[in-house]
């Protein structure tokens, strides 16, 4: 990384890079006790109010939100360990965390309807195995949906979910630092979750594509804002050029200092939920301390009031079936006796993503390998957290309604079908390909950028598939509660979701084709090279609808695992209170209980759903109590004079 400095300015680079460090570690790191110090020398049970399942970004939320009502003890139980400095950059190319050991590592199984293009078939599924979930290995990008999704949501049984009532959630987390998106009463400034600006934002590409949008009437100055639709500039969960995980915003050592009755613990992997089986309430959960250093045994802890499953989309299913909640055939196959018939594991949802690369004749668009490894740059972020590591190369999100397909799906011309990311570079390392990605080794040289163009300057277009009628499943492989889940997706099952795909695919690479501001850099496509579609026309829908079924892969956004929706559907895991239905004392709270998968990245949704479930539990036990759950007078945690 340093080749060519001379050792007195490595070192100094070195020196400055651990003043980073140490700033990190004592303000922003997210303080936790492994789970092996947790029980050093104590076998015995241990009581609490509430025990959260999974720091994740929900359950990040949740327990400190609960945390605020000091006469309430809560346990946080993470299977993963703390967060590492290195996964900090917002700029993820650099030390991508996923597919690591912060990383779940899921794999589906062999899709018979897609990947043909992937290493077995198979999609990798990353989920964050670490302080703050998925939200410390994510892209850091923060987007919330469109409000028709919640509208959705509530039409299908979710009541009080609709977009009035969540976006006060939503705006009560928001820390905006953008003054003038502040100004359209969207967004809030008060809450925990830093938001700002990506500051890519006065690069080439960029001023190229908003040139190029506005000259379509495809600008959108928030695409959190009134409307979604269009070309937006991103905006990132940073500060200082630092990752703001939902670990640091919620649970960082300013937010824990006065909060003894909150224990974060590491390094517990939650094996089952007890429940009595006469009373049906959960009573507590079993534990396996994962540090790699103590002897393997089971713990458990109890909860007076109540338990909140915040372990993910895929776990969370994992950890009801192997409790006895589920289906009974699933339960029979694998001798867990059933508690209670819920369709848990159903209804999986997740958006598909593909990507395609434009070069261009202009060095000023997108980042070369040079620029990424240029020592100067990495000199800038030691120093003061700026520049090209201090940046998500996503420079902006594109949202499309496309009017044909609304006139067949009824949608509302504000509902979009597809959404694309705009990736400001064209360098991909193979290796990184087929790591990050599971593509087969084959694939990535007919997929990415030809050979004779891997010099010239480019940028990648990513459109997401935001709709999907296919659906999925997660299952358990067996009673081993150590064991992976069985996670089936079932990618382009439905036929309507190539049609839907490929047509999108097309409109977002014609407007990069036919634009005159793209053409003055002589932006051109990378069509895929795949042998299955060379007999098809390069950027028609015929072709696109062959790339997608050969190169589909998973954007990591799996949800709807717990659904939620009213006790009489038969559909339905969780009420609109995200109570299990059937079970007292136990809620789920993640992108498992998304009825239907929203319009964008789960993050932002996630957030939300952890601020409201943590306001319904506190109301319940309010009235429970006759009003004595409160913050005995003091500020809430929230306040702004609290936040820095």
């Amino acid at each position: 990384m340093f080749t060519g400095l001379p050792m007195q300015a490595v070192l100094g680079v070195a020196a400055l890079f651990a003043a980073r460090i140490t700033y990190w570690g004592s303000q922003l790191r997210a303080p936790s006790q492994s789970a092996g110090q947790f029980i050093a020398g104590n076998g015995t049970t241990d009581s609490y109010d509430f025990i959260v399942v999974g720091a994740g970004t929900t359950g990040c939320v949740v327990a400190s939100r609960l945390a605020e009502h000091k006469q309430w003890r809560i346990l946080l139980l993470e299977a993963g360990p703390d967060e590492m400095f290195s996964h900090t950059f917002p700029m993820v190319q650099i030390a991508d965390p996923q597919a690591t050991f912060l990383d779940w590592n899921f794999t589906t199984v062999p899709q018979t309807h897609s990947g043909a293009g992937l290493n077995g078939r198979r999609n990798l599924m990353s989920a964050g195995r670490v302080m703050g979930g998925t939200s410390s290995i994510n892209h850091l990008l923060y987007i919330r949906g469109n409000r028709e999704d919640y509208n959705i949501w509530s039409r299908e049984g979710a009541d009080g979910w609709n977009w009035k009532e969540v976006l006060p959630y939503f705006i009560r987390a928001e820390n905006n630092q953008n003054d003038d998106l502040l100004k359209t009463g969207l967004h809030g400034h008060k809450g925990p979750l830093r938001i700002e600006d990506n500051p890519n934002q006065d690069i080439y590409l960029a001023d190229l594509l908003f040139e190029a949008a506005k000259e379509s009437n495809l600008y959108n100055a928030d695409s959190n804002g009134e409307s979604q639709l269009g070309f937006a500039p991103t905006q990132i969960n940073a500060f200082r050029g630092y990752r703001w995980s939902a670990a640091t915003a919620y649970l960082r050592p300013s937010k824990q200092k006065h909060r003894s009755n909150l224990h974060v613990i590491s390094n517990a992997q939650v094996t089952r939920i007890v429940v009595d089986p006469e009373t049906k309430k959960a009573t507590g959960v079993e534990f396996m301390v994962v540090d790699g250093v103590t002897p393997p045994a089971l713990r458990l802890v109890t909860a007076k009031k109540e338990i909140i499953l915040s372990a993910g989309a895929m776990n969370s299913p994992k950890l009801l079936l192997l409790s006895g909640i589920g289906p009974k055939d699933e339960l029979e196959k694998h001798k867990i006796p059933q508690l209670v018939d819920l369709p848990v594991g159903q209804n999986l949802q997740d958006h598909l993503q593909v990507q395609m690369v434009f070069t261009t004749n202009d060095t000023r668009v997108g980042l070369s390998m040079e620029q990424l490894t240029n020592p100067a740059g990495i000199s800038q972020y030691a120093t003061n957290g700026t520049g090209v590591f201090s940046e998500s190369n996503v420079i902006s999100f594109g949202f499309f309604h496309i009017p044909e397909l609304g006139r067949l799906d009824g949608t509302p011309p504000t509902f979009p079908h597809i959404q694309t990311a705009i990736v400001n570079t064209a360098v991909y390392p193979p290796e990184e390909l087929i790591l990050r990605q599971n593509l087969a080794p084959e694939t990535v040289p007919l997929y990415y950028t030809n050979t004779e163009n891997m010099l010239k300057s480019g940028f990648i277009i990513s459109p997401l598939f935001l709709h999907p009628k296919s659906t999925g499943t997660v299952t358990l492989s067996d009673a081993n509660p150590m064991s992976p889940p069985i996670i089936d997706p079932k990618f382009l099952s439905v036929e309507d979701d190539v049609k839907v795909y490929a047509k999108g695919f097309k409109v977002v690479a014609d407007f990069f084709i036919n634009s005159p501001t793209f053409q003055r850099v002589g932006a051109s496509p990378n069509y895929p090279r795949f042998e299955q579609c060379a007999a098809l026309e390069q950027g028609s829908e015929e072709f696109y609808a062959c790339v997608v079924r050969f190169a589909g892969r998973s954007a990591y956004h799996p949800v709807g695992t717990c659904r939620m929706g009213g006790v009489g559907d038969r559909r339905s895991v969780v009420d609109p209170q995200l109570r299990v239905i059937g079970i007292k004392g136990l809620r789920v709270a993640d992108a498992s209980i998304m009825p239907v998968i929203i319009s964008g990245n789960t993050h932002a949704p996630c957030v939300m759903i952890g601020e409201k479930a943590a306001d319904m539990i506190v109301k319940t036990w309010s009235n429970a109590t006759s009003g004595t759950a409160n913050n005995n007078g003091k500020k809430s945690q929230s306040d702004p004079a609290l936040f820095m």
